[in-house]
């Protein structure tokens, strides 16, 4: 379950440009209301995981910097896992959030594709990267928790997570 208390302790705006939307974005994106929960969680999706930025195979070290800006990717793994622990959330909402933390872990792999070694000017994406993967790996209980669930996709999902942790 979202914890709320949490997450209003948390300097958003600090954190980086959007970050105030973020907070909304995770009440929205465990609304009951499925309009409301899907667009907040297909805006969770663009803002913590532009496509390609993520995917090694298509993206460039401009988008894949660009996501990693700053530490509001981060700052929001703990808030996602909480949301795949609410068991009356519809199971849909659950993979989504698994689908979102699944490109987030795979930042650490883009890293070695679009980061220079030994430059100094990418070590902060690179500890981002490196960060926001520790964060994920934290999630590891609850996505062996998921390959027992009833709902065939969040358990593909899981399997999914646990296969490239």
């Amino acid at each position: 379950m979202l914890d709320k208390e949490a997450l209003d302790k948390v300097d958003w705006d600090r954190l980086g440009y959007g970050g105030h939307l973020i907070r909304e974005l995770l009440i929205g994106a465990t609304s009951k209301d499925s309009e409301i929960s899907t667009r907040a969680l297909n805006n969770l999706e663009n803002y913590l995981t532009p496509w390609p930025a993520f995917d090694a195979s298509y993206g460039t070290p401009d988008t894949f910097k660009s996501a990693l800006q700053n530490d509001i990717p981060q700052a929001t793994v703990p808030f996602l896992l909480d949301i795949l622990t609410d068991e009356t959330l519809d199971s849909w909402v659950r993979s989504f959030v698994i689908e979102i933390l699944h490109d987030m872990a795979l930042y650490l792999n883009a890293s070695k594709v679009y980061l220079r070694l030994h430059d100094p000017l990418d070590d902060i994406y690179r500890t981002r990267a490196r960060a926001i993967r520790t964060a994920v790996e934290r999630g590891i209980p609850i996505y062996q928790t998921l390959l027992n669930h009833a709902d065939e996709t969040l358990r593909v999902s899981a399997e999914d997570m646990l296969q490239i942790l």
